[in-house]
């Protein structure tokens, strides 16, 4: 929010809290630091590396919010959020995920494929690239899978009549998740 400085490089938000992405080399010093969203509230809530040097990001995000030459519009509250950075930490592409409720991706993990699993928790119907996930009540947690491009593989929701929501999550070597969050009252897992 405001100012802020990461060795040689300012950046200063656009509107409320904006995302910042920044990299250490490994003495220390500051490689180099680059920030997305717009006049609403934006966060950044989890990050992962790949081989070749690129980043992902996740979070949230409220109204318009531009990452490089990508801007994203949230459909309601708020959306989530992935992002692809290039090594240099220019933005190579970023996808909205969500519905007219507030959702939110806090966490992501990266496979050695390039692809990307994310969990948050969304409410109502929310879009995932060309796929529809419905709540069953409150918050259901959502997890999905995108390319190395960005473009959704698969998502799938958990939940019940109160909330539930993803937090943590892990991509193992045959191409499996864990994912682990909480729940309130009762939830189904498939």
């Amino acid at each position: 929010y405001g100012t802020a400085v990461f060795g040689n490089t300012t950046l200063t938000s656009v509107g409320s809290d904006d995302i910042f992405l920044a990299k250490l080399s490994p003495d220390g010093d500051f490689a180099w630091a680059t920030q997305a969203g717009g006049a609403g509230w934006d966060s950044g809530y989890d990050v992962s590396t790949l081989s070749d040097g690129s980043a992902v990001v996740t979070g949230s995000f409220e109204g318009a919010a531009s990452f490089g030459n990508t801007t994203l519009t949230s459909v309601g509250y708020s959306d989530a959020f992935v992002a692809k950075l290039g090594a240099s930490g220019t933005w190579d592409w970023a996808r909205r995920f969500g519905g007219v409720g507030a959702d939110e991706a806090y966490a992501l993990s990266t496979s050695s494929d390039g692809s990307t699993f994310v969990t948050g928790y969304f409410w109502g119907t929310a879009a995932f690239g060309n796929l529809s996930l419905s709540s069953v009540g409150g918050d259901d947690v959502f997890v999905t899978k995108l390319n190395a491009d960005g473009s959704v593989v698969w998502a799938t929701s958990a939940g019940g009549p109160s909330v539930a929501f993803g937090d943590a999550i892990t991509a193992l070597p045959d191409g499996s998740v864990i994912f682990a969050g909480g729940f309130y009252g009762n939830a189904d897992f498939g």
